[in-house]
């Protein structure tokens, strides 16, 4: 389970990585300060659903925000 929220993570990154360049903008530290960063799967008892934390930085308010998010392990979209 670790590996495939390692994988997710590592897709965010490239994703957000090759939408800069394909833009032609540069990746400024301020858009990596922005990618979220999931942390600390937890998957459930009967292993149907992972809960996760979300973590990013809002550079307009200038704070750490966090979020825990629930997943259903066979896909779909993530809830908060």
């Amino acid at each position: 389970m670790k590996s495939l929220l390692v994988c997710c993570c590592a897709a965010l990154l490239c994703g957000a990585a090759a939408t800069s360049a394909h833009a032609g903008d540069t990746f400024t530290i301020e858009a990596f300060l922005q990618v979220p960063t999931l942390t600390a799967p937890a998957v459930s008892p009967d292993g149907a659903r992972v809960a996760y934390l979300k973590r990013w930085r809002d550079l307009a308010e200038d704070k750490n925000r966090r979020e825990i998010w629930v997943a259903e392990v066979r896909g779909g979209e993530p809830a908060a």
